[in-house]
């Protein structure tokens, strides 16, 4: 590749990159060689090296798929419209542990086993509205103490878990997590001006708990 070329690829948006690739990733049956061999040829040339890495661990995430993957899904339109839109978030996302989640999404998506396409959209539409402190916090709840049921217990758990974040901030993050269906209470300022949550049952919903599976967050 010519340095035009290589300019040009650092140039493109990240849409039009994901659209790029897109195409050749559709294309591809199976998903090694072929046109996708010279996709990542491409992204290993361009200086974009987050669209690169992202390519070659997809890549091997469907190597590691072996008969599972659906080689007639990934050839779809569905595949390649979801593909698209997916990496295009892989690709602006900041935190690295994000991006980790969007390829997963992809990968599980492609198997012959994958969740119901709507059960799948819902779950990624969810991904694309928490941040990393939300994803943090979730994964707090989601841990090995999953059992607590005093919730001024939980919220003491949780702020040993996820330290260096102060409670305004923990509460933020509560109250995002609870209002996409995954926390079963908002976190409320107490009297004492500090925060804590509501007295109920339980904290992660049945959405959630799913959610986490879908992530792999409680592995």
């Amino acid at each position: 590749m010519d340095e035009r070329q290589d300019r040009s690829a650092e140039n493109l948006m990240p849409s039009e990159i994901a659209l790029h690739l897109g195409e050749f990733i559709a294309s591809v049956i199976p998903v090694v060689g072929g046109p996708l061999g010279k996709t990542l040829s491409f992204v290993r040339e361009s200086r974009n090296s987050r669209v690169r890495d992202l390519i070659l661990d997809l890549d091997s995430r469907f190597k590691n798929l072996g008969n599972r993957l659906d080689d007639e899904f990934v050839a779809s339109a569905d595949y390649a419209r979801r593909w698209e839109s997916t990496m295009d978030e892989a690709v602006r996302a900041r935190n690295v542990d994000k991006r980790q989640f969007y390829l997963r999404a992809l990968t599980v998506i492609a198997a012959k086993d994958r969740p119901k396409l709507e059960v799948w959209d819902f779950h990624v539409e969810t991904l694309n509205r928490i941040d990393k402190s939300g994803l943090m916090v979730l994964g707090a709840a989601t841990a090995e103490r999953t059992n607590i049921i005093d919730t001024q217990a939980q919220w003491a758990y949780l702020r040993s878990r996820v330290t260096g974040m102060d409670d305004v901030t923990l509460a933020r993050c509560w109250d995002d997590l609870s209002n996409l269906g995954l926390f079963s209470m908002r976190a409320v300022l107490v009297v004492d001006g500090k925060h804590g949550p509501v007295e109920t049952e339980g904290l992660v919903t049945e959405y959630g708990q799913r959610f986490v599976q879908f992530l792999a967050l409680d592995r």
